[in-house]
């Protein structure tokens, strides 16, 4: 479309961002088209889509896109990834994590996000539109403090005029593309819109004051049944984690995910990281220490 002078280009977005940063669908008939093919819902004070975590820990944890900007996320992760206690079982991430990282990460995955839904809003293309869809859109789980509908404190905790809700952490289900090739076969019986050829990723990661909690398998257990088996079209899913991690790989089996079969690696954990989680002296003879990493696996029955 172009206007009148021939020059300048104008495109009608079916988003936009709000001044905290916030993603946000403002037509409420398309809100409603996106809430009547996937499970997504939309935040009566801001209309940012998100899926609700299952009881008791829903509706006050949510999964929602990432928000940039000055009140976006890009302080909340770079602390989270320079927490020894969270990057301690990450060995594919630098240490220290810079800012700068964190920006074009979150940049990285507003843009995905406007794709996603820029796709639902295309004309025409049935069933084509809604799936499979690019990826996850709905990233970062958050605890909401002030209920959009009743204005009341969920949370039981202070708040501002600003604060709505507190960064919890991620989770994550994308393209792996460091995995080129697939371990399982493809299946006749499985529709055709699915994606038979890529290997999928997925984890999480949370603050520390959230561990232990739920929330984590939670969060993981919602993205993966709600969107990345009946939305993206994931056939095969892989995921990452150490052997002496027996909480995650606990949540691994219950998804369904089984040894891959790949060897185990050998990860040597950074002195940094030990002194500061207190595991080794600043000046002590432990200068290291090594864990084995392993990668599950899942497949579409």
């Amino acid at each position: 479309m172009t206007s009148e002078s021939g020059s300048i280009p104008t495109v009608e977005y079916p988003f936009s961002l709000l001044v905290e940063g916030i993603f946000t669908i403002p037509n409420p008939s398309f809100r409603a088209s996106i809430s009547a093919h996937t499970p997504i819902l939309f935040d009566q004070m801001t209309n940012e889509p998100y899926l609700p975590l299952p009881a008791p820990l829903g509706p006050k944890f949510r999964l929602t896109p990432v928000r940039e900007g000055l009140k976006g996320d890009v302080g909340e992760l770079t602390r989270m990834m320079n927490d020894p206690k969270v990057v301690y079982w990450m060995d594919n991430h630098p240490f220290p994590f810079p800012s700068e990282l964190a920006e074009e990460w979150i940049h990285n995955e507003m843009k995905l996000t406007e794709e996603i839904f820029a796709a639902f809003a295309e004309e025409g293309g049935g069933e084509g539109k809604w799936r499979p869809a690019k990826g996850s859109p709905l990233k970062v789980i958050r605890k909401v403090i002030i209920d959009s509908e009743s204005g009341s404190n969920m949370a039981g905790e202070s708040q501002t005029d600003s604060l709505r809700d507190i960064y919890v952490g991620e989770v994550d289900l994308r393209h792996g593309h460091w995995w080129s090739e697939r371990m399982t076969p493809v299946k006749d019986h499985w529709e055709d819109w699915r994606d038979k050829e890529r290997v999928w990723s997925i984890g999480a990661m949370l603050k520390p004051s959230y561990h232990n909690l739920g929330i984590g398998s939670s969060a993981i257990s919602t993205l993966f049944y709600q969107w990345g088996i009946p939305h993206i079209g994931c056939t095969e899913v892989r995921a990452g984690t150490y052997v002496s991690n027996v909480a995650s790989n606990r949540l691994w089996e219950k998804l369904g995910f089984v040894h891959s079969g790949l060897p185990n690696g050998r990860v040597v954990v950074q002195k940094e990281k030990l002194i500061e989680l207190g595991l080794a002296e600043e000046r002590g003879e432990k200068e290291e220490k090594e864990e084995e990493d392993q990668v599950l696996l899942w497949t579409l029955p």
